[in-house]
């Protein structure tokens, strides 16, 4: 069975590298982190992942408008992706509220495992269409 690809964009370094290490542990991912939201595009076009977990709050970009952009692009309309935020549920769909599609919203502070579950399920969900 080939790996599940997700791409983690969020500025915060340590939260990322740490997701990513935990990540690839398991033995069922290949992950790639970015830092930078404006980067948040090419990267996905780069890397073709499965899913994108992605903050609302990065220091150059909203999060909001990097999976506006991603999410336009037809190759990513099924991506699978996770909306991981300290930022309000409301806040979050006050702006874009066509967001959710095949989008999961959670709330920062998370536990790993809670995390991993979450993506198992997401990815799972995707995968049977």
């Amino acid at each position: 069975m080939s790996k599940k690809k997700i791409l983690v964009i969020d500025d915060e370094v340590n939260f990322s590298n740490l997701l990513k290490i935990n990540l690839e542990d398991i033995g069922e991912y290949e992950v790639k982190a970015i830092y930078k939201g404006s980067e948040g595009y090419e990267a996905a076009r780069e890397f073709c992942p499965d899913m994108i977990i992605i903050d609302v709050v990065l220091k150059d970009a909203d999060g909001r408008d990097v999976l506006s952009l991603i999410k336009s692009d037809s190759q990513f309309q099924h991506v699978s992706v996770i909306i991981l935020s300290a930022v309000p549920l409301k806040q979050i769909l006050e702006k874009h509220p066509v967001l959710l599609g095949n989008t999961l919203i959670l709330s920062k502070p998370i536990t790993l495992a809670m995390l991993v579950e979450h993506i198992h399920q997401q990815l799972k969900k995707s995968e049977n269409g």
